[in-house]
């Protein structure tokens, strides 16, 4: 430890009760410590003990007891140390540390005693009646007693002429304050004698230069106990130095660590640094980098690990720790929160970048962490509860929206190109990996969501895994009714991996069109195969849904009947039967030609497409052709990735060479409204701390540190990453009409032939009445 500037002896007072009084000095140990009480001027025999930075006597020392307390080290060298080897910094200080407060010790022994040189005489004493805790002063040449009773709940002042002397007040805490902030007589900080400070405020610049001291003024905190830099409490409060004893660059002051009682009023505020810019900076001034706090920590030595890994790297380093706790008793707390960060960007101010935290890589940092790389890591140490929610965006902690109603919750701006956007492999969701309004996906992977909306050209949803055969499907909940059944699915299955082999399942009671009399099943150049059915299809035949012309018998119609009856039957094979299966295995069917059909129509002069026998439909065919467009530029490149393979039936983690495709993007300038460049302002110059080759932190011989200038930077234009586009030329399916011999527009001529056989069969009625008539049968 460093041993302040501190007195050896502590002088105090029983009252009957208290049995805890502060020593006011260190000590190296307990055994250094001598107590003496005595009463009336006589000694008291009284059991006590030193405990931490107090003596606590088994009993209550009784009312007026003269109690002193002084530390007696003794002179003597008790280490030795070794001619080689590392060098013992804990030892050398521990016997530092020894010497410095025996040169206390015997500073206030010197003190004490009267001394003339020679061929001198020695001055004019009285020091009748002195008691113990008595002072001796020195006024008009002569050393007189100064009794204790004096000083007795006052505090020790020098008036203008630098005398002792007692000031007012009574040692309690509003005393205090009365004396630190509004001195009477004589201040006890600062100033000539009769000088008044004024407010709190005040003390406290005088005192470190800072707000070191907090609210002192108009509350009441009976502290317990204040303590330094050591434990277990009791050791004084390291004294506040100016900030002008330290380096310019770099300001330290002690911590301080307050205990406190029941029965207090108000909160406690224990350190707070304050640093408000009132001014504009000096024209001289580069470095304009405003920091009311940096914490800085640095290594540059192994620390016993062998490997990175969490088993075998060794050392952690934070640049910043901050712990909150919450003991047993501490119940129904409103909030407990490790560290807040507050920003505010006050109205008529403005400024070009505002964050509530940001996380920056500093432009030496060349080495990525092996286990993982975050920028934010969240972790819990072993044993706890675990967080509810790892990253949470509320208004729960102060009421208030934390994202604007216009913002965005999560955004990657500015921001080219990278591996994955959120990565969850590994983890098991109990419930959900997202859940939103109308959106969700569960631990498993399936997905509840209320539209699926997919605007883009030729957007695609692909079931089912490459690799792995499966039934993939649709299943529907028309109903609303069981849960966990489907009132109608359609299931994909099957194939032998040539594109469109697989077959379709639907499982419904009913398959139909939207509209009636609507939409067809098939077109023309993409028939059906086969329709296999256990029934053959029904026709709507409802006679109030028919307005009647007539029967096929009567005469009105016999040209019509003549017409069909003269249409051949032929037996064929199909061409495209013949093309896939050859002319040999293509098999024979019988049927009718829809062109000799119209030609015996209109034979007679009619239409077969009038009656609805005949229909045409363009002949189409699906081609690929050439297209333009634009799409982004991209460049071969590889990232490292890591995957989990299985390795003798182990899961093995392994940092693997991707190659992929990475896009390429230009940095533009970014415009305002008016179509002028956006400016960023450069940064000042600034000193940083320099270091060596092997990033040791360099000193000046009287310990400040060595500064690096890194030079300023100019303004410059913000820009944006444009994606690099290029023309291309690409291939796309599409459907288009076939041309004839002549270059026409090709037909694919159709038969109705439910509509064919209706006159048909009249035909053939007709045909075998007029047998029947004329006496000729069969």
């Amino acid at each position: 430890m460093t041993v302040t500037v501190e007195t050896p002896v502590t002088f105090d007072e029983g009252d009957g009760v208290s049995t805890s009084f502060l020593l006011g000095f260190t000590y190296g140990a307990v055994g250094d410590v001598a107590v003496s009480v005595m009463l009336n001027g006589s000694p008291l025999a009284m059991a006590y003990a030193i405990i931490g930075g107090s003596c606590v006597f088994d009993a209550a020392p009784p009312a007026g007891a003269k109690i002193t307390m002084m530390r007696t080290t003794p002179v003597e060298q008790d280490a030795g140390f070794p001619s080689s080897g590392a060098f013992p910094s804990a030892s050398f200080e521990k016997q530092l540390d020894r010497l410095t407060r025996v040169a206390q010790e015997q500073v206030v022994a010197r003190a004490a005693a009267v001394a003339a040189a020679p061929g001198q005489t020695a001055p004019g004493l009285d020091i009748s009646g002195l008691i113990d805790g008595d002072l001796l002063q020195m006024r008009g040449g002569v050393l007189s007693r100064v009794a204790r009773e004096v000083f007795a709940g006052k505090f020790y002042g020098g008036d203008a002429s630098g005398a002792l002397t007692p000031l007012s007040g009574t040692g309690a805490d509003a005393a205090l304050r009365v004396d630190l902030a509004q001195g009477t007589g004589v201040n006890l900080v600062g100033g000539a004698a009769n000088s008044t400070l004024g407010n709190v405020e005040a003390i406290k610049r005088q005192l470190a230069g800072t707000t070191f001291l907090t609210q002192l003024a108009g509350t009441t905190y009976p502290f317990q106990d204040l303590v330094g830099d050591q434990e277990p409490f009791g050791t004084v409060l390291a004294p506040l130095v100016p900030i002008s004893a330290y380096p310019t660059s770099f300001t330290t002051l002690k911590n301080a660590y307050a205990y406190i009682g029941a029965g207090h009023v108000g909160g406690v505020q224990l350190a707070i640094d304050y640093l408000q810019v009132r001014g504009a900076p000096a024209v001289s001034s580069e470095n304009q980098n405003y920091v009311s706090r940096q914490f800085f920590t640095s290594v540059t030595a192994n620390m016993g690990g062998t490997a990175l890994t969490m088993a075998d790297s060794k050392g952690q380093f934070f640049g910043f720790g901050s712990l909150a706790v919450a003991y047993p008793g501490a119940t129904n707390l409103r909030n407990l929160t490790a560290a807040e960060i507050n920003v505010q960007a006050s109205a008529g101010a403005t400024v070009a970048y505002k964050s509530g935290l940001q996380v920056v890589g500093m432009p030496d940092d060349k080495a990525q962490g092996t286990v993982y790389d975050a920028a934010i890591s969240l972790s819990n140490q072993a044993g706890a509860v675990g967080f509810g929610v790892g990253l949470l965006v509320s208004s729960n902690a102060n009421g208030q929206q934390s994202v604007s109603t216009g913002g965005t919750l999560i955004a990657a701006l500015d921001f080219p190109s990278c591996a994955t956007g959120l990565n969850f492999n590994g983890v098991t969701f109990s419930q959900n990996a997202f859940l939103s309004n109308g959106f969700a996906v569960d631990g498993s992977g399936g997905m509840t969501v209320g539209n699926i909306i997919q605007p883009a050209a030729g957007a695609l949803i692909r079931l089912g895994a490459s690799g792995t055969a499966s039934s993939v499907g649709l299943q529907f909940k028309s109903s609303g009714a069981t849960a966990g059944l489907y009132d109608s699915a359609i299931t994909g299955f099957g194939g032998g991996g040539t594109q469109g082999q697989g077959g379709i399942s639907v499982d419904c009671s009913a398959f139909q069109p939207g509209q009636t009399n609507y939409a067809s099943l098939g077109a023309p150049s993409k028939l059906w195969d086969q329709v296999y059915a256990a029934t053959t299809a029904i026709n709507t035949s409802d006679l109030t849904r028919k307005t009647v012309l007539g029967k096929l018998s009567d005469a009105q119609f016999s040209s019509v009947l003549d017409a069909i009856g003269e249409v051949d039957l032929i037996a064929f094979k199909f061409n495209d039967a013949i093309v896939a299966k050859g002319e040999a295995e293509a098999r024979k069917h019988a049927g009718i030609g829809a062109q000799q059909v119209q030609e015996r129509f209109q034979a007679h002069g009619l239409d077969g497409f009038e009656w609805g026998v005949l229909g045409t439909d363009p002949d189409m065919e699906d081609i690929e052709e050439d297209y333009q467009t634009e799409r982004q530029v991209t460049e071969a490149a590889t990232r490292e990735e890591k995957q989990v393979v299985i390795e003798d039936g182990k899961p093995v983690q392994k940092v693997v060479s991707v190659p992929y495709d990475k896009p390429v993007y230009d940095r533009m300038d970014v415009l305002d409204e008016s179509g002028n460049p956006v400016i960023i302002p450069g940064l000042p110059a600034r000193t940083v701390a320099a270091t060596d080759a092997s990033g040791q932190i360099l000193l000046n011989p009287d310990g400040t540190f060595v500064g690096r200038e890194i030079p300023a930077t100019q303004d410059a234009p913000l820009t944006y990453p444009v994606p690099r586009m290029e023309p291309v030329t690409l291939k796309r399916k599409v459907s288009r009409q076939k041309t004839d011999a002549d270059g026409k527009p090709a037909l694919i001529w159709s038969v109705r032939m439910h509509e064919f056989w209706a006159l048909r069969m009249a035909y053939e009625q007709r045909e075998r009445l007029k047998l029947a008539g004329s006496g000729v049968t069969a």
